[in-house]
């Protein structure tokens, strides 16, 4: 079956199945939806109460669903997308199609991460594997009053289980296809007196998802998470909370599946002519998507050491609450890329080291004043440190064969210059004679280093007044100052020879010498700058009855401006970004029906992004510039209905058209002329849709339970599908991605202390392109064509067996 076919066929289940769900509903029953609490406005309220967009899963449900890391949550909520591609460090969030690659260490997402209250600069701090969860709140628009570190497209909120009073524990294990092991467990209870702790670890692995042909295969996964947890009671006004976690991760980690160009295919054919490269083989297979590579000698190794403190402090100052939420975390990160340039030659190898440390700390003060007034009011302090490159190793060092490839780049221009003479030509490309060659000769390095710190304040006030039992209206105000100082230093040591060959032929990326296409000489840039801004957000909430309740907002955010850090030739003064404004008008629903049976809720909105900071893959380096204005304008809705008692049914439904209302500077595809003559490589991409954005995303599931034995058996499918769209930041139409569908699929059998299921992830074994790009090296160096693409795992399936203590 073709996957397009596949696609409908999934879809067309997906929509039988909630219309199935709903033939079947009971006249009458006891059966009722269970009150969700969230704390979206940092208070404790329920779902259908929140006059915000808000999607939760809570503990039962990822159990139940599988869901074991944020990208399974995406599955269940259509209005996010998750995507990863070289290492879980780099996972970025899209809320409502807004988002960008997670590639750029120095560039703060727009849709922000927080763990138990804290904010986390980078996706991949602070979380291993999704265990012992108590829920995970996805909010989605703009939310820069309550929380107000660049969240202008949205949010993910995760809320751990705090300790109990009472010993609970829980081990789990997994097993499944390419050796994967998983196992999880906690530990909780009293230690003393008014003093509880809980500790909570997980450990996953699997072997080698991508076969490469000249050495190590990649796509590994090696990851431990360990989280301990301590309650403090002093008192009944008085609660403490401390938080210490870790991660180490190690392996060889996902890398690019390149597709060369019919010109680089030419230039590899004519480099393994040379006596020097004796062990090169053949491309593998030049095609996308079937999880071959052809990387010499190895892939990508991936090590992440990562470290979290929070301390959270609840008081009660008579009916007055005061919160503090204290945060610290620091990483180091080393990804190597043994073969950057993604052929089965010898020629770049990138190492990127990482590190970081950042602080946070929040108060504020909650309450109400007299039967009508509920408020909140706060600051919020927060500095993070940035570091890329070490003094003591060169990022880019060329690799044993990288005067091959240069020869073979040299050797027609050379023939053309020498006309017929054979003799000229035969010493000059001949072994043993390295001539002058534009790409540098072995061993030539290159050395980059970036720091960077971030200062960032907000004083923030909110209230709520109840106007009438049915209305009420909200409304808030944010300051908010962020401050930035960096330092970027770039040097290469490229051979004297490599320059001398620069007027005989100057490569787009090697003009003068091979690594001068990636650093700029003795470039040191020591750039600050500093923005503020006052954001807000008004909200009216009528409950038309008992069951129905309408709102609609009017919202503005903030996401403070940068520098374009990094590598590159790009010159200094292009390096800047400007700040991001956003406006957004929603209008919203939560109803309810059926005695609580059926829950529908949804929104309509529109939002416009002026000068929205936008990112584009340059090989091996990202470049974010603002985009004049991006326009962003849909319609989303979810709901549960419990068919029977045996029965119930979930579904959700996004449709958004984001779109570059005005884009005159974006990044050109290779292959197509810049619109402009004085912006190099610069397109107008004015009208086009948004890169990793498809209209139509949709998802369904269905959920069976009934006794069997001593226990209850249960089964669940989950069915997901996105529309077309183009994961290629340059907006490639060679990339056009078409929709697909995919599904989970699981079994299982528990009583009230055991669980044990089989379960398969991606049951269809559906492939699709998370993204594409520019190949690292020979996109720049042949300006052909060549490209890369980055796609989804494999199916999985496996067995699982729960027991809590």
């Amino acid at each position: 079956m073709s996957d397009n076919k596949k696609s409908k066929t999934l879809l067309a289940a997906a929509i039988s199945l909630v219309i199935a769900g709903q033939a079947s509903v009971a006249s009458a029953g006891s059966l009722t939806i269970e009150e969700i609490v969230v704390t979206t406005t940092k208070r404790l309220e329920a779902l259908q109460d929140v006059s915000v967009s808000v999607s939760t899963v809570d503990t039962e449900f990822m159990q139940i669903a599988g869901i074991s890391d944020i990208e399974d949550v995406s599955m269940h909520v259509p209005s996010l997308t998750v995507s990863t591609n070289s290492s879980p460090w780099n996972t970025s969030f899209r809320m409502r199609r807004i988002g960008n690659e997670g590639n750029i260490p120095t560039f703060e997402p727009d849709t922000g991460l927080f763990i138990d209250g804290a904010f986390r600069s980078r996706s991949g701090l602070g979380l291993g594997d999704l265990v012992d969860i108590e829920r995970i709140e996805v909010l989605k628009g703009p939310q820069s009053t309550l929380y107000g570190k660049n969240v202008t497209a949205g949010l993910i909120s995760v809320t751990t289980k705090a300790p109990t009073e009472d010993f609970e524990a829980m081990l789990e294990g997994s097993v499944g296809e390419d050796d994967l092991y998983v196992a999880k467990g906690f530990v909780s209870g009293g230690l003393a007196e008014n003093v509880f702790g809980r500790l909570t670890f997980s450990h996953s692995e699997h072997d080698a998802l991508m076969d490469n042909a000249s050495g190590e295969d990649a796509n590994e996964l090696n990851s431990t998470s360990l989280r301990g947890q301590l309650v403090l009671e002093p008192s009944e006004d008085l609660a403490i909370q401390l938080t210490l976690g870790a991660v180490e991760r190690d392996f060889n980690g996902l890398v690019g599946e390149p597709e060369f160009s019919t010109t680089a295919q030419a230039v590899f054919a004519q480099a393994q002519r040379f006596p020097t490269i004796s062990n090169a083989t053949p491309l593998a297979d030049n095609k996308l998507g079937n999880y071959k590579i052809d990387y010499h000698p190895d892939t990508s190794t991936f090590n992440q050491e990562s470290y979290e403190f929070i301390a959270t402090v609840d008081y009660y100052i008579g009916d007055v609450m005061l919160t503090s939420i204290s945060s610290y975390d620091e990483y180091d990160v080393v990804s190597h890329q043994q073969s950057a340039a993604q052929s089965p030659i010898d020629i770049l190898s990138f190492r990127d080291d990482t590190s970081g440390y950042s602080w946070s700390q929040e108060f504020r003060l909650t309450g109400e004043s007299g039967d009508s007034l509920e408020w909140i009011t706060g600051i919020f302090a927060y500095h993070n440190n940035f570091q890329r490159g070490t003094d003591n190793k060169p990022e880019f060092v060329m690799g044993a064969d990288i005067e091959e490839l240069g020869f073979a780049l040299l050797a027609p221009n050379l023939t053309t210059q020498l006309g017929a003479d054979p003799i000229a030509t035969s010493i000059l490309l001949g072994s043993g004679n390295p001539i002058a060659n534009g790409l540098g000769v072995a061993g030539d390095t290159g050395d980059f280093y970036n720091e960077q710190d971030t200062d960032t304040f907000g004083i923030f006030g909110q209230f709520t007044w109840s106007i009438t039992a049915d209305l009420s209206m909200t409304a808030g105000l944010r300051y908010s100052y962020e401050e930035k100082d960096a330092t970027l230093i770039t040097s290469y040591t490229n051979s004297p020879l490599a320059t001398a060959a620069a007027p005989a032929f100057a490569l787009p990326l090697a003009a003068p010498g091979g690594l001068a296409g990636l650093l700029a000489p003795d470039n040191s840039w020591a750039p600050d700058d500093s923005w503020d801004a006052i954001t807000g957000n008004v909200t009216l909430e009528y409950h038309v009855n008992d069951d129905v309740m309408i709102y609609g907002t009017l919202a503005h955010g903030f996401k403070a401006g940068g520098f374009n850090l990094g590598f590159g030739t790009l010159p200094n003064e292009q390096r800047p970004f400007d700040e991001e404004t956003v406006d957004t008008l929603e209008f919203g629903w939560k109803t309810q029906f059926y005695d609580n049976r059926l829950q529908v809720n949804g929104s309509v909105f529109h939002t416009e992004y002026t000068d929205f900071q936008s990112a584009a893959f340059q090989g091996l380096t990202f470049l974010v510039n603002n985009a004049e204005q991006v326009d962003n304008t849909g319609v989303e809705f979810d709901g549960l209905f419990l068919v029977s008692e045996s029965i119930s049914v979930n579904f959700a439904v996004s449709y958004v058209i984001a779109e570059y209302d005005e884009y005159t500077r974006g990044s050109c595809y290779i292959g197509r002329a810049p619109d402009s003559a004085t912006q190099a490589d610069k397109c107008d991409l004015s009208g086009e849709e948004l890169p990793f954005a498809p209209r139509w995303k949709a998802n369904s599931g269905i959920q069976y339970e009934a006794p069997m034995g001593a226990g209850d058996f249960y089964s669940r499918v989950d069915i997901a599908w996105v529309g077309k769209h183009n994961p290629s930041s340059e907006l490639d139409p060679r990339h056009k991605q078409s929709d697909y569908a995919m599904g989970n699929v699981k079994l299982g059998w528990r009583t009230e202390n055991l669980d044990v299921s089989l379960w398969s992830k991606n049951f269809t074994d559906q492939s699709y392109a998370i993204q594409y790009a520019p190949d690292n090296l020979m996109s720049g160096v042949t300006r052909a064509g060549s490209h890369q693409g980055f796609f989804n795992d494999p199916r999985s399936t496996g067995v699982t067996v729960r027991y809590d203590f």
